[in-house]
């Protein structure tokens, strides 16, 4: 799937509310992911959730963690040799409400192993350390220019390898602050105007398997 196309499927959500440690490896996600990683996204706000990898040559692959799954992202089982990584990116334009968005998201996530035993958790203050850089993602039609850039930034947590099993969680998503975005959609061709997002909480469960 071509990873433009990804964004409007995996983070809906996202741009509507614009133990281990953080890697910088992934300073640059959502635009590059090394292979052997599975970029679990916990809060995609519905049943499958989605995960990501990407192989020597750049290509990536979008699959379902869990059935039934839909056509664009057919399920797939996590390696049991992929680190995990829980991820979370939010898209748009200026560039400066991207950068201030690692203060105003609000995001927490719980984590079980396969006997319902708690694996791991983060709360919301802990959580927003672990916000990237944000970084340039592709140019695209804005509402007062022809092209503009729009920028992305990622949170990344890499829990790393775990066993086989089939894992489950809950998480909160929320924004903090209204938010705008002026990115031009070919869905209303006539927009002069900024999109205005109020603030709003998604609660969301997820679950994928390891084998």
């Amino acid at each position: 799937m071509n990873k433009r196309l990804l964004v409007a499927a995996v983070l809906v959500l996202a741009v509507l509310v614009l133990g281990v440690t953080a890697a910088p490896a992934l300073a640059a996600y959502p635009n590059t992911l090394d292979p052997g990683i599975a970029a679990v996204h916990p809060w995609f706000g519905a049943e499958p959730v989605i995960w990501e990898e990407c192989d020597a040559a750049g290509n990536w692959s979008v699959w379902s963690a869990a059935e039934p799954a839909p056509e664009w992202a057919p399920y797939k089982a996590i390696p049991a040799g992929y680190d995990v990584w829980f991820v979370g990116w939010i898209f748009g334009s200026p560039r400066g409400q991207m950068v201030r968005s690692a203060g105003t998201t609000s995001i927490d996530c719980r984590l079980y192993d396969p006997d319902g035993t708690l694996r791991w958790s983060i709360k919301p203050r802990a959580a927003k350390k672990h916000w990237n850089d944000v970084e340039f993602g592709w140019e695209a039609p804005l509402i007062n220019k022809e092209t503009g850039k729009v920028w992305v930034i990622g949170w990344t947590y890499d829990l790393g390898r775990l066993p086989a099993g089939t894992y489950g969680g809950t998480g909160t998503w929320a924004s903090t602050v209204p938010a705008i975005d002026t990115q031009w959609s070919p869905d209303a061709p006539d927009q002069r105007t900024p999109t205005h997002y109020s603030v709003g909480v998604w609660d969301c469960t997820y679950s994928f398997t390891v084998e």
